[in-house]
């Protein structure tokens, strides 16, 4: 055979580890799953499409087509109308979402791709070597000891073999991934049109199918949807969704006590099944244990140094860590200290600021403490937009009591009729205001229950286009 001079050697994604014993670290199959939102129409984008499809049906004159022409009140009843079928629903294959899910087991993965209407792209395993890729774990399992010593084992010794086969070179990379169990581990890229990507959180958030990772991915992209479009709220069966996943079952072990069994996400029926359901059995999204502390400052139910305590205390008990009074007090003190050291600003913050300072008096009220906050002010660099910073330590109040708000108004001299409260906590800031005669906008970045107190925005950017 003639010899081709022209071939040239094939450089790999990534270097091959041969000889190299395989390694394999093993992760929750739920809290391994990671969903982030990477492109999406804004909600502005969505209320224009919405009414131009919906006119251009129905129109008179192309002119009719214009979202300009209408209020903001009306561009939501329009795009509600076509989220709900009462109107148009061709608008909504033009608003495409795209999710990049990682931490998913090639068994899940089987459960997505069914899902034709969507767009996907996978991360390859042929011309990767997978010896240390992680593999996942059900919560069943991994209550079960018995079962998981002999998991753990089967996915090592298969591991193993693939390292062994590949090492070999007497089997391609390809035929040896043929060994790998289906809990290892990938990413994927995942788009779908918004009328497609409501039929698949309907069907996969269905208590009907066993609740697994795919039911909880669905339970994520929802709450990404609802961030972008609260008006998909009513699309979405969305209200609690901490009872629909339940980890563990507690069992009365007879000795006044409990017992936890482990389950496979599905949801008990008390005729049958005898245990006791605790709420902070749910593994979906539990509150935050920094926001739970702080709505105790703000109703005046802990100090401001038992906030500071008790806040740390619980995140080390949760993650089973026997740490001393002493040293969590020794931590409380170092982060306050360097908080203020790390300046990360939401995407947008000074451009909104540059806009807004241009043509509004800009103050900023916070709960925080002072010294902390006025360290972080001025490490972002913020100070030059505001004329005042008035926090709660300062006045003798928080927000949302009306007092604050009282107390702000009078020393800017501005009527509450007159002013605009921008906050990211629906009770603080947004109720707080709005009960006090204030206008308000809620920018939702701390992912709050979606409601129709005022206009809720994803994106600092959005609001420029409302003032």
């Amino acid at each position: 055979m003639p010899q081709n001079d022209n071939l040239k050697p094939i450089k790999l994604p990534m270097d091959l580890k041969f000889e190299q014993e395989p390694r394999t670290d093993f992760f929750n199959n739920l809290k391994a799953l990671k969903v982030e939102l990477v492109d999406c129409p804004t909600r502005s984008q969505a209320l224009n499409v919405a009414w131009q499809y919906v006119k251009a049906t129905w129109a008179d004159h192309h002119d009719d087509t214009n979202p300009g022409t209408a209020s903001l009140k009306e561009l939501s009843a329009n795009l509600e109308d076509v989220l709900n079928f009462r109107a148009l629903p061709t608008p909504m294959e033009r608003l495409g979402f795209t999710f990049k899910l990682s931490g998913l087991s090639f068994q899940e993965v089987t459960h997505i791709i069914r899902h034709r209407a969507g767009s996907f792209a996978a991360q390859c395993t042929g011309d990767r070597d997978l010896r240390d890729d992680p593999a996942v774990i059900p919560e069943a399992i991994q209550n079960s000891p018995e079962f998981l010593n002999r998991y753990q084992r089967l996915v090592r010794e298969s591991k193993q073999l693939y390292a062994d086969m590949t090492d070999s070179k007497a089997v391609s990379m390809m035929d040896a991934r043929m060994i790998l169990p289906k809990c290892m581990t990938s990413f994927y890229l995942m788009r779908l049109n918004l009328k497609d990507l409501l039929g698949f959180i309907a069907q996969r958030q269905d208590m009907q199918i066993q609740p697994a990772a795919d039911n909880l991915l669905a339970a994520y992209m929802a709450r990404e949807v609802l961030r972008v479009l609260p008006e998909a709220s009513s699309r979405i069966n969305f209200n609690k969704p901490d009872m629909h996943y339940v980890k563990t079952f507690r069992v009365p072990d007879g000795k006044g006590g409990h017992t936890s069994r482990g389950t496979n996400l599905y949801w008990p029926e008390p005729k049958n099944d005898i245990f006791e359901y605790h709420p902070e059995d749910s593994i979906y999204l539990e509150p935050q244990i920094n926001h739970k502390f702080w709505k105790l400052y703000r109703e005046n139910k802990i100090s401001r140094d038992k906030l500071r305590y008790e806040r740390l205390k619980l995140t080390f008990v949760k993650l089973n860590f026997k740490i001393d009074d002493d040293q969590i007090v020794e931590i409380s003190e170092m982060y306050l200290k360097y908080l203020s050291s790390f300046s990360f600003l939401h995407e947008g913050s000074l451009d909104l600021l540059d806009f807004l300072s241009n043509k509004y008096s800009l103050h900023i009220l916070s709960n925080g403490f002072e010294d902390v906050q006025n360290r972080k002010i001025k490490n972002s660099g913020l100070y030059k937009y505001f004329d005042n910073i008035f926090t709660s330590e300062e006045v003798g109040y928080k927000k949302p009591n009306p007092e604050i708000f009282d107390y702000v108004l009078k020393k800017i001299k501005k009527p509450s009729w007159s002013s605009l409260m921008i906050g990211d906590s629906k009770e603080a800031d947004i109720i707080g205001a709005l009960n006090f005669g204030l206008k308000a906008i809620h920018f939702n970045s701390q992912n709050e229950p979606i409601h129709d107190l005022c206009l809720i925005v994803k994106d600092l950017k959005e609001i420029k286009s409302y003032l």
